[in-house]
């Protein structure tokens, strides 16, 4: 099928191959970058996310890339994950209302039915139009007006496979202290260009043959955990794919009230680090080390937070259980333990 703007696929229709929504000039053939986004119920910010994508500017990567010149042909791919709505879809509607809003924006949709973020992605990439390289965002999150340029330009001069950029959290007025005094809201600070060893959905360029070299590209043993572009990075570092930070690709999401309880982090803490090192296993296999270096951190973890009990230290001993959580999870995680009951 040729791509052409508003191609709308729809994973409910038997055999359909897509509805044509007429183009409002001459549809392109191939694509620099598409930018895929999986959605689930939150029609809002969806409409939010392809205004700014929409609104990008590009300077650097035209120096950096002739080839890119007088702009980058850029196309989104949106899959919608929500399976109960058939008739009347937000997510549809948004799209339909970003073709009239921002018409030098190439759209294209997909329904995805089956739950889960590595069917929506997986979708994504489906439905997206041919393209020498696929960005990822989440729907929750905010490009900056320069974010796409950065990728393309830390790409141009790398030479890279993926180019991953920070995610930024914007906390509410009543974030707890200790939240920021413990770290978790800090971004690695990382020089741009430099080398990385994973890679993460919310903020990345990859390279379309290499994504295209895993069919699909998100691993569905991880669709109760996530974890499934965590895993992607594995698979690609396995087949020699090179990794990069592009430090001015500035991404940001809004942390709700309800994601700063100590409970949540601490889970998140250990989901993130028992899915990274159970992709591991699954790649490498089993790796005695972890378990060491899992213990060690939990007992570090542990002390540090105990002491930090005893002081008043509400940030560092947060801290510490952070460290705790995320050493139980590589300790799960080497084990090939899926899902720990009371954890997620």
């Amino acid at each position: 099928m040729r791509p052409s703007r508003g191609v709308f696929l729809d994973s409910t229709r038997p055999g359909s191959a897509g509805d044509h929504v007429p183009s409002l000039d001459q549809p392109v053939d191939h694509y620099d970058v598409v930018v895929c986004i999986a959605t689930y119920r939150r029609p809002a910010q969806l409409a939010l996310l392809l205004g700014d994508i929409a609104s990008q500017t590009y300077r650097r990567c035209l120096v950096e890339d002739a080839s890119l010149s007088p702009r980058p042909r850029v196309a989104v791919a949106v899959a919608d994950n929500d399976p109960d709505h058939h008739e009347v879809r937000p997510a549809e509607t948004v799209v339909d209302e970003a073709r009239t809003e921002h018409p030098g924006l190439d759209l294209f949709f997909v329904h995805e039915t089956r739950p889960g973020v590595s069917h929506a992605r997986n979708a994504s990439v489906a439905c997206a139009p041919a393209a020498t390289y696929v960005a990822f965002i989440d729907d929750d999150e905010r490009p900056s007006n320069r974010w796409l340029d950065e990728l393309l330009a830390v790409r141009a001069v790398t030479d890279a496979t993926v180019v991953v950029g920070p995610v930024v959290e914007v906390l509410p007025d009543a974030a707890p202290q200790w939240y920021t005094e413990g770290g978790f809201a800090d971004e690695p600070g990382r020089a741009d260009a430099s080398p990385i060893g994973r890679c993460y959905a919310g903020n990345m360029l990859v390279c379309r043959r290499s994504l295209d070299a895993f069919s699909p590209p998100f691993d569905d043993r991880f669709q109760r955990t996530g974890g499934e572009d965590t895993f992607l990075s594995h698979n690609l570092t396995a087949a020699g794919a090179s990794m990069v930070w592009a430090a001015e690709a500035l991404v940001t999401t809004e942390v709700p009230l309800d994601r700063l309880t100590l409970g949540f982090v601490l889970r998140r803490e250990f989901v993130g680090a028992s899915s990274f090192t159970r992709g591991e296993r699954i790649v490498y296999g089993f790796q005695p080390k972890r378990l060491v270096f899992g213990s060690g951190r939990m007992l570090i973890g542990l002390s540090s937070a105990a002491v930090a009990g005893l002081l008043g230290r509400r940030g560092t001993r947060a801290s510490g259980l952070g460290n705790a959580a995320r050493g139980a999870g590589v300790i799960a995680g080497a084990l090939g333990i899926e899902r720990v009951p009371g954890w997620w």
